[in-house]
Parts: structure tokens; C-alpha cells; sequence
């Protein structure tokens, strides 16, 4: 008996058959549909997995580069090269508030597009509130790009907090559509840019520290020169006693003499002798117990001070050879303040032109009222180049860190010009109206 085979339909393995059935729309339970779905959710694992990669790729390359960078533009700049790595980005920002929280500022430099008016006017028009209250990534379209021709671009938005209060808003602007921007993206945009905030957080708290450490060094400065005053002042009653006794004497024993009449002249030079030393002795008892007495702030006489001051300097000009006029206006108005301010801010500006006066000199002071203030210019052939406003570095005279806190507690302005071939100047302006009076 033969066979004869006709029949060559080829069958589908059963396998194949099962997924072909589980991929038909069924609302039933399918447990089969696993096998037939689970290529895709591999595929859909292994394009997380890159994303994730190239974020901390992206995030190595960021920390080592911001290792050299000492400004916070410059880690702006280096956040946006990072931030185009990861999406298309056309600018990236930065933006704190102010201590009013009225005003949204920029960190880096805005380039093409104009970031910070368009932020601060959604800022005001309460469009940021729901950014804050929700803390999530906003996006919000563009729209200048949306009203064109051009293409379509939109702002991304991610608020910055610390301890849950806000500090402000990192906004990146890409030609991203709104729906293609998925959460896992706005995730990896928000671990970025924390880790850029911080960074700059970390700069800003250095130069605080620094600042901190500065004032301190001038606070110490001035601790130690009250210090000495207050030695000076402690030893000048003892030498004043010692200085006027025999002063006293000598006065009284010319009275009581019989003079002849052809010495009357002699002895009326001596008695005026007597009284000049009188006079000086008096000063520096002033001074001395302007320098201890409790400092109340009251109306000052500034032209007072001055006479005041550099009659007691006058010797020690003299000796340094140093040529001094003062120029001041009778009718100056007083300020409030007290007499140990002034001797301060005048003890430290002869220090600083001291310093710097070479074989001699000259030093005119005038006193002004300018509009609502009272002005105190001084004019030396010293060369203060080195303090002018272009040239000053931190830490670099004492006696003009002193002076510019003193002038801070003033509530007024102190500069320093310097001329190339003519001397410098320096400048204190005095408000006759106070904002805040100590």
C-alpha cells in the first residue's frame, strides 16, 4: 500500500499563535498577553536606563568643570552647557528674589532674549503663584514665538526652595513642545539645577564668610586704637595734674613779685607763655574725655571738631613738614553725631595722607552744605591711588575700613579720587536727615 502526501499547508507553531490571540482586544483577564508585551517594556527600560546615564555622565563632567569657576555667572554659563546636553536649549537663567521678595534678579547674563522682563512681569501678574504653591516644574509658552512665524518655543520653569521657603526659579527656554517634555525629564532638570543652586550657594556663603572675617579684622582694629585712646586718655590725668600745678605756681609767684615797670614787657611774655600751654593742656584734656565719656548721639558743630582737632595736630604737622589749610563755611548747619566719631574719621584720614606723603606736602580741608548735606572734603598732594574707587581691594588699609564703617553709621558717603599728576581728594557726605538715629 503506498501513501501519497498532497497536502503541504504549513501550520503556525502554537506558540505564535497564543500571542497572536493575546494581542486581540479582549476586556477579559489575559494572563498570556505578558509574553506578547514584554519586548516593549524592555525597550522602554533600557531608554530609561540611557537617560539616567547620560544624566550622571552629565552631572560628573558639571562637577569637575565648576571646580575651577569662582564667579556665579560663570557656573551659570557652564549649567546651560550642561542643560544643552540633556535638552535643546536656547537660553538658561538664574533668578533670585530680592530681600523685599518685589523683584526677581539674574544671576547670569541675559543674551538674546529678554528672560527677566517676561519673569518678573508673570511675577507680578500672579502667573509664578501656582509654580510656588505646587512646587513642580511649570512650562509656559513664549508668546512672542507663538504669535509668528517662528518656531514655537516655551519657558521651563523650576522653583528653588530652602527650607520649604522659596528662594527663586531657574527658567530655561527650549523649543521643547509642552507634551514632549515628559516628568522623568523634568525630574532630571530639577536634580541639574539644585545641584547648580548649590554650587552658587556655596560662593555666595564663601564671600559672606569673607566679608564676616574682614569686618572683623576692622572691628578689632578699632577696638585696639579705642584701646590705646583710652590708655592716652587714663595717662593724660596724671601728666595734666603734674602739667598744671606747677603752671598754677608759676602764676601766682609773678603776681606776687615786685616787678620794676622796664619788666613788665619780660614778664607779660612769660604770662602769655604760660597761658598757651594753658590752652593746649585744656585740649587734650577735652579729647581725652571725649574718648571715655559715654558717646549720645546730639547736634555737632563739624567746624568745631576741626579747629578742635588740628590745633592739637599742628606740632606734628609741622615736624612732618606738612602745609595744612582749612577752608571752612561759618554758616554750616551741625549734624547729629558726637565729637568721638569725628576724631575718629579725622584720626584715620590723616593716617591714610600721612602715609603717603613724601618729603613734605600740603592738606586743605573745607566744610560745605549741599542740599540736604553737609560735605567734608579733603584735598592733599598725596597719592591715594591706591585707595581710589577703581583700585581698592579687600583688607588693604584699616585706617579706610574704619572710616568707611564710621561713615556707615552716618548714613553718608565716603570716596576717594586720585589725580594723576595732581594729588587726590577725598570725600564725606553727611545727611542733615537721618534715617535711623543710635
Amino acid at each position: 500500500m503506498r501513501v501519497v502526501k498532497s497536502n503541504t499547508v504549513e501550520y503556525e507553531p502554537f506558540y505564535k499563535t497564543l500571542q497572536n490571540l493575546a494581542a486581540e482586544e479582549d476586556e477579559g483577564y489575559n494572563p498570556i498577553s505578558l509574553i506578547s508585551h514584554k519586548k516593549e517594556t524592555n525597550g522602554n527600560n533600557n531608554s530609561l536606563l540611557e537617560k539616567y546615564s547620560h544624566l550622571f555622565q552629565t552631572i560628573i563632567n558639571f562637577e569637575k568643570n565648576c571646580d575651577k569657576l569662582e564667579k556665579p555667572f560663570e557656573i551659570i554659563d557652564e549649567l546651560t552647557l550642561s542643560l544643552k546636553r540633556i535638552v535643546p536649549v536656547k537660553e538658561a537663567n538664574l533668578f533670585l528674589f530680592d530681600s523685599s521678595f518685589n523683584k526677581l534678579n539674574p544671576i547670569g547674563t541675559t543674551k538674546e532674549y529678554e528672560i527677566t522682563s517676561v519673569i518678573n512681569h508673570y511675577y507680578k501678574e500672579g502667573v509664578l503663584n501656582l509654580l510656588f504653591e505646587s512646587a513642580k516644574v511649570l512650562v509656559v509658552p513664549e508668546l512672542q514665538s507663538h504669535n509668528s512665524n517662528e518656531a514655537k518655543l516655551n519657558y521651563v520653569i523650576v522653583p528653588i526652595f530652602e527650607k520649604e521657603k522659596k528662594k527663586g526659579l531657574f527658567v530655561i527656554l527650549t523649543s521643547l513642545r509642552k507634551e514632549s517634555i515628559t516628568e522623568i525629564d523634568k525630574q532630571m532638570l530639577s536634580v541639574i539645577l539644585n545641584l547648580g543652586y548649590a554650587k552658587i550657594e556655596r560662593l555666595q556663603l564663601k564671600k559672606d564668610l569673607t566679608t564676616v572675617y574682614e569686618e572683623l579684622q576692622t572691628y578689632q582694629a578699632k577696638l585696639a586704637n579705642d584701646f590705646r585712646l583710652s590708655a592716652i586718655g587714663e595717662l593724660t590725668e596724671g601728666i595734666v595734674e603734674d602739667i598744671m600745678s606747677p603752671l598754677q605756681v608759676m602764676v601766682s609767684q609773678i603776681d606776687m613779685l615786685d616787678i620794676p615797670e622796664e619788666s613788665n614787657e619780660e614778664v607779660e611774655s612769660i604770662k602769655n607763655q604760660i597761658q598757651k600751654i594753658n590752652r593746649s593742656v585744656t585740649r587734650l584734656i577735652k579729647f581725652a574725655n571725649v574718648t571715655q565719656s559715654s558717646i549720645k548721639i546730639h547736634p555737632c558743630s563739624i567746624n568745631s571738631v576741626i579747629n578742635d582737632y588740628f590745633t592739637l595736630l599742628k606740632s606734628t604737622l609741622d615736624s612732618s613738614n606738612i602745609e595744612f589749610v582749612l577752608d571752612l563755611d561759618s554758616n554750616l548747619p551741625p549734624i547729629l553725631s558726637h565729637e568721638n566719631y569725628f576724631f575718629q574719621i579725622l584720626t584715620n584720614l590723616f593716617g591714610i595722607v600721612k602715609a603717603r606723603i613724601t618729603n613734605g606736602g600740603g592738606i586743605i580741608i573745607q566744610s560745605r552744605k549741599k542740599s540736604d548735606s553737609v560735605l567734608l572734603k579733603v584735598i592733599t598732594t598725596a597719592n591715594l591711588k591706591d585707595l581710589s574707587r577703581s583700585k581698592i581691594k579687600s583688607g588693604l588699609d584699616i585706617n579706610y575700613k574704619i572710616i568707611k564703617n564710621l561713615m556707615k553709621k552716618h548714613e553718608g558717603d565716603f570716596i576717594i579720587e586720585s589725580f594723576d599728576e595732581s594729588g587726590s581728594a577725598i570725600m564725606l557726605s553727611f545727611p542733615l536727615r537721618r534715617k535711623i538715629r543710635k
